[in-house]
């Protein structure tokens, strides 16, 4: 990576949501729509939505998705803090991670629905790309997890941007002569819940990158929506991007901005890319297009009806070699994000057609007839021309539909539940027709979808793409065999031993694994709607509180750490159940003020210690749930994330935080939240999300960050990175089982982990490390314990089980000390030895 990578990496902005909502908040506080802040934005789609019906298609998933992203992250600014990441990931590569031995775990194959067996969803696919010459290459780009390349015509995939910063891909364009020079616009155009460095450049197929010239100065508070490539000039570069068009003639060293205005697609004429249309988006005055006759260098609006563009946020274009002059134009309303027109053109886009119309058919809804209203045109719009026949379209909104008459009629050809047409992934963000071909890809919040006869039928194309956006992870007791996963876009994930499936659909949310059955778990949909299943996921019960209120986004779960019956689950208050889910009762009172709850924890060394809260308010009992005082420290900001409790000592709590402010990471309490001392020396300015306890070790916790993870104990200074073998990515969950740590990552999938074994070299320890030996191992009935340097020394030995619960504990002195096992089952410990000045730990194997 070239060090000028440092100067220019962008901001990524949070908006570009449509739209009827925000109409109010623009008129009522005077801003323009750049300014509006995430708090204001996510006020003005509550109040939209107070008294509406939520149902599928209508966008109010995909904002739910950004709000829960992005509102934890900036809330008072109008962009993700792009720029504060890239720094924090500079100063990452002066300081390689040596620490963790990151292995990734699943899933590999799109996972199969554990009741039908059919192919579901691996994660969103937003730009598709073909090399010039070669069928067999093609590039995918994720919103989260990168750029992703296959040599055999999509069998297999191999990521092409791991190491770079956290990252997503919104376009993609190679050089029309030499195709290992590849452009990528990074960020999350549709959704925007990942990060951005702006556009970039490779000149090797992409095994190294470097920054282009559109640099913070220029694209701050900028998105890239479109990226061409002159065809028969190839210096030559045009970005339609939220803050206008830019063109560059320099091969992207440097870029001019050419039209003013947001932009949303730009199409070249095919035989000559002199001629070049753009659609621009308005949530005030209506979408346009326009064309430049130039290369882009000057435009000219050249719209349809002027009147009727009043009523459009966003316009997405097609054009086809079939016949040059034709140019197809899909606008969704501005009212409701649903189907408003397709418009042609025969003649360049100086004169336009309306085809086909909303009072006909939405084709943007979900209805399989198109007899629904709404949709979201701001999210997925997806349209594509035949590059021989000029009268085949396809357009893609929840479904996928194709008109072989120019537009004038239109049939199904993809259904998001299969019922009533082929089964395609919802919600279409990109549909390409493959040079030299008859193949058509599409990519959806499912993955790559190809189809070899006109779209007749299509096949799923995303095994091997790893970009699985998980939002939380159950992990067995036994270890990582068993994880139960809730990922954004494909619902809740099993994965039994190698093997991955679908046992829940939606937004799969918090889920648990049983520590005694691991048949027995837990999963749920957003705002809490929770299930059961006895069977490994076959069937499953409705077991939400009836008493409770919807819940928050991800509504926190937790489980006794002694009594697997007893769980509990957080909404507006906290509820309890004795019998698995089939009773609740509250064990608070308006605990919020009427706020949803983010966080629960129990101890697992005093269970009727709770910590119960949100990302402003923070409180615990001692006395499961008879009373509760608030913990909460205005040093945390409103930014609390996550939050672990010792399982020796109910009195240590460690809460995470969120933002960007490089002092507030990790604060530490060891009096029960009476005071707190900051603990994040060492961790990147970026958001720390989530945080567990590695059992039997001097304190040891891990957090998951925006980029990657961190470990500390009580025998170092500061936090060490944890990240060799990972990608550069957000983790959003961490889990401790069987001796491994688990990572669930938004974008990069599953992984695994040793656990710290070693402090790496050059590392400041603050105690010294006891010299010690414990043999033999795996162990029976007698475990030995040498300690070189013991002298007259006293010591304490503790065995913990595998989830931190003591089972086992002696003192001694001197050199040596024999320990009896034969009350112990057999399975993995953890033997802790401690002394005035020095510690160790080690892990044990009891085998009969």
């Amino acid at each position: 990576m070239k060090k000028n990578l440092l100067l220019l990496f962008t901001f990524l902005p949070v908006f570009v949501f449509s739209q009827s909502w925000l109409k109010p908040a623009i008129k009522e506080s005077g801003k323009e729509f750049k300014d509006i802040t995430v708090r204001e934005h996510i006020e003005a789609f509550d109040a939209w939505w107070e008294n509406r019906l939520v149902s599928k298609g209508k966008g109010f998933m995909p904002f739910n998705r950004w709000k829960y992203f992005a509102g934890i992250r900036s809330e008072q600014s109008s962009f993700l803090q792009s720029g504060i990441l890239f720094n924090e990931w500079q100063k990452q590569q002066q300081n390689k991670s040596v620490s963790g031995n990151w292995t990734y775990i699943g899933a590999n194959d799109t996972p199969l629905s554990l009741s039908t067996q059919e192919r579901t969803g691996s994660g969103r696919i937003n730009a598709i790309e073909f090399h010039p010459t070669n069928p067999d290459i093609i590039y995918v780009g994720a919103p989260a997890g990168g750029l992703w390349k296959s040599t055999n015509g999509g069998l297999n995939w191999d990521c092409k941007t791991d190491f770079l910063p956290s990252i997503g891909i919104s376009d993609i364009a190679l050089h029309p002569t030499n195709a290992n020079t590849i452009y990528i616009a990074t960020g999350d155009a549709d959704a925007m819940d990942s990060y951005t460095c702006g556009l970039m450049k490779s000149t090797d197929a992409g095994e190294t990158w470097q920054t282009t010239g559109y640099s913070p100065a220029v694209s701050a508070n900028q998105i890239i929506n479109r990226l061409l490539i002159n065809t028969t000039s190839p210096d030559t570069i045009l970005l339609a991007t939220n803050n206008g068009i830019r063109l560059s003639a320099n091969a992207g060293t440097s870029f001019s901005l050419v039209k003013a205005g947001r932009f949303r697609d730009m199409e070249y004429k095919p035989d000559d890319p002199s001629v070049v249309y753009a659609s621009s988006v308005s949530v005030s005055d209506g979408a346009k297009i326009f064309r430049s006759l130039d290369g882009g260098m000057t435009w000219l609006e050249s719209s349809p009806d002027s009147a009727e563009m009043r009523d459009v946020y966003r316009i997405a274009l097609a054009v086809t070699a079939a016949n040059p002059n034709v140019v197809y134009a899909l606008a969704s309303r501005m009212d409701d994000d649903g189907f408003y027109a397709l418009y042609r053109s025969s003649d360049m886009g100086v004169t336009w057609e309306k085809k086909y119309s909303y009072e006909t058919r939405n084709l943007l809804g979900w209805e399989w007839d198109g007899s629904d209203s709404g949709g979201q045109g701001w999210y997925d719009l997806g349209l594509a021309a035949s590059p021989i026949d000029e009268n085949v379209i396809i357009v893609g909104g929840v479904n996928l539909w194709r008109s072989n008459t120019g537009g004038s009629t239109f049939n199904l050809i993809g259904h998001w539940t299969g019922s009533m047409s082929v089964y395609v992934h919802a919600d279409q963000h990109v549909i390409e027709y493959q040079p030299g071909t008859n193949y058509i890809f599409a990519g959806n919040d499912g993955g790559l979808y190809r189809s070899i006869n006109a779209g007749n039928y299509w096949y799923d194309f995303s095994d091997g793409l790893q970009i699985m956006q998980i939002y939380r992870i159950g992990v067995a007791a036994h270890g990582a065999d068993v994880v139960i996963s809730g990922t954004q876009d494909n619902g809740t994930m099993l994965k039994m031993d190698v093997e991955w499936n679908s046992v829940l659909g939606g937004d799969g949310m918090d889920c648990m694994v049983d520590y005694n059955d691991p048949g027995l778990l837990y999963g749920e949909y957003y705002y809490g709607s929770l299930y059961r299943t006895y069977s490994s996921g076959y069937s499953w019960d409705y077991i939400k509180p009836s008493e409770a209120q919807d819940g928050s986004w991800v509504t926190p779960l937790a489980m006794h750490p002694a009594n697997s019956s007893e769980i509990y689950a957080g909404y507006e208050d906290v509820y309890k159940s004795s019998d698995y889910g089939d009773t609740w009762s509250p064990i608070s009172s308006n605990l919020l003020d009427g706020d949803k709850l983010t966080i629960l924890e129990i101890s697992k060394s005093n269970p009727n210690t709770i910590v119960a809260g949100s990302r402003d308010k923070l409180y615990m009992t001692s006395n499961g749930g008879g009373s509760w005082s608030s913990i909460y420290n205005s040093i945390f900001s409103g930014m609390v994330t996550n939050v672990c409790i010792s399982p020796t000592n109910a009195s240590k709590i460690w809460v995470t935080l969120s933002g960007y402010t490089i002092t507030k990471k990790v604060f530490y309490s060891e009096d029960a939240g009476a005071t707190w001392s900051n603990l994040s020396d060492g961790l990147p300015n970026v958001p720390a999300n989530c945080i567990v306890y590695e059992p039997a070790t001097p304190d040891r916790i891990y957090v998951g960050t925006d980029l990657g993870v961190y470990v500390i104990d009580t025998l170092l200074t500061e936090w060490i990175p944890f990240n060799s073998g990972m990608p550069n990515t957000v983790v959003n969950d961490l889990a401790v089982s069987h001796g491994k740590l688990i990572a669930a990552t938004f974008g990069r999938g599953l992984w695994i982990s040793d656990l710290l074994t070693e402090y790496p070299q050059g590392v400041a320890i603050v105690n010294n490390v006891l010299d010690c030996k414990v043999y033999p191992n795996p162990a029976s009935d007698v475990l030995n314990v040498n300690i070189p340097s013991g002298s007259n020394e006293s010591f304490s030995l503790t065995i913990l089980k595998a989830d931190g619960r003591q089972v086992l504990s002696n003192n001694f002195e001197g050199t040596s000390t024999t320990v009896n096992l034969k009350s112990l089952n057999p399975g993995i410990y953890f033997v802790k030895i401690t002394s005035v000045n020095s510690v160790s730990v080690k892990t044990i194997n009891i085998s009969r």
